[in-house]
């Protein structure tokens, strides 16, 4: 059965990754017009999940963005392969590199099945090396930046650093194939820059040894909304924006994954969420607030259409179950009205600590003798997280004595983010 369901997995994302490549090279390179740039920043669509002034806007990259941009450093930014969002629908103008970086793939792979040695003048290395001495930048970060581009930064002395998106941990493939199981040192980044001690902890352990540092600087997404720079717009515009009249009622927030079926579940009929959540929604529909928040893959495509028929079939008629509003409004926000947190692995885990906020955790493989044991450990050795079952008596005995419960606010030390900012001026 297990081999059966990692057949499925696996084909279901070679073709979903042959649509994104079809799709990709049909948005024309652009790159050629990037400019001269003290920082070079990079991340995929699925991290532009915010809309600011009409435009995909990443949190984490663009949030570097606007610091870099306040200390008078100049940016740059590149619409990771195989990105369909770039130019004028993001903010930052990202330039397109699809085309180059596909046939660059093709012959890279085409060298390696003849044998010829690798070399920095043929490949996705001639793409990005061709982009480094286009805009000669003094820094680069992005989202899992890939080996092609940090061999060439390195090449170039040029310090590659990749900003932490999620859940760091020894389950986590990107992290456990390109770090913990031996990619070459060359091809790794410089350094990373993770949200909080406990993630710097697990990639010290790995990438240290490997040369790599290691920053605890903070979420900057969450640094905004803890600051609130007097000349930061897009925070005071999303605070005055954010109407929400709970009514008497406390607030669950509920953080949605994607492809629950590909990983194996059996739990949720409906792919979206297990069903006894589904079931315990219902059941206190008039009890609590809902407040349904979407996984970045979810709010475009065949993803969103599908997922937004489900929540209107089964919850369009209640007037406590939300998710519109829950999706758009920046995490912070959120969390700021959140009295209890359930998902089924979702990151918002991490952040919701911060805030002292109790978790649901419903995937069975995060049992300390699940496949996946070590997400989270943190979080859970201070109770502020728990592993539940999938019933729905157990998750409403939790609910009950955790909503409204604040663990501890767990405030994040944003120091080591200044005097990272600060080295490059």
């Amino acid at each position: 059965m297990d081999k059966f369901i990692h057949l499925r997995k696996l084909f279901t994302h070679r073709v979903r990754r042959c649509v994104s490549i079809i799709q990709g090279i049909a948005c024309p390179d652009s790159y050629l017009n990037l400019k001269k740039c003290d920082v070079l920043l990079l991340c995929h669509d699925v991290n532009r999940g915010y809309i600011y002034e009409g435009k995909a806007y990443s949190p984490l990259i663009d949030s570097m963005r606007y610091y870099f941009e306040r200390a008078g450093l100049s940016c740059s930014s590149i619409a990771s392969p195989y990105s369909l969002i770039t130019e004028q629908l993001a903010f930052g103008s990202p330039v397109s590199v699809n085309r180059s970086y596909f046939v660059g793939q093709v012959r890279s792979k085409f060298n390696h099945f003849i044998g010829a040695k690798l070399s920095m003048k043929n490949g996705a290395f001639s793409l990005w090396l061709k982009i480094i001495n286009c805009c000669r930048p003094k820094l680069v970060i992005g989202i899992q930046p890939c080996l092609q581009l940090c061999r060439v930064c390195k090449m170039m002395n040029i310090p590659v650093y990749d900003l932490q998106h999620g859940v760091i941990c020894e389950e986590e493939s990107w992290y456990r194939e390109n770090i913990k199981d031996g990619m070459d040192i060359k091809g790794l980044p410089s350094g990373f820059l993770c949200w909080d001690a406990a993630s710097a902890g697990t990639l010290k352990k790995w990438a240290s040894p490997k040369g790599c540092k290691i920053y605890a600087v903070g979420n900057p997404w969450v640094k905004r909304f803890v600051e609130k720079n007097n000349d930061d717009v897009l925070v005071k515009e999303a605070i005055n924006d954010f109407v929400f009249d709970n009514c008497g009622r406390l607030n669950i927030l509920i953080s949605l994954q994607w492809g629950l079926k590909d990983h194996g579940y059996s739990c949720s009929k409906n792919q979206f969420m297990p069903d006894c959540l589904e079931e315990l929604i219902k059941k206190y529909q008039n009890c609590f607030n809902w407040l349904i928040r979407l996984h970045p893959v979810q709010t475009c495509g065949k993803e969103k259409i599908l997922v937004n028929k489900y929540l209107q079939d089964k919850f369009g008629a209640s007037n406590n179950v939300e998710w519109v509003q829950a999706t758009k409004t920046p995490l912070p926000i959120l969390l700021n009205i959140t009295d209890a947190h359930i998902t089924f692995w979702s990151s918002v885990t991490v952040e919701a600590a911060w805030y002292g906020i109790q978790t649901a955790l419903l995937d069975p493989e995060i049992a300390y003798s699940g496949k996946r044991a070590n997400m989270f450990a943190y979080e859970r050795s201070i109770k502020v997280a728990h592993v539940l079952p999938l019933e729905v008596s157990k998750i409403e005995n939790w609910l009950f004595n955790a909503v409204g419960k604040k663990v501890r606010d767990n405030a994040i030390d944003f120091r080591d983010f200044d005097k990272f900012i600060n080295f490059y001026l």
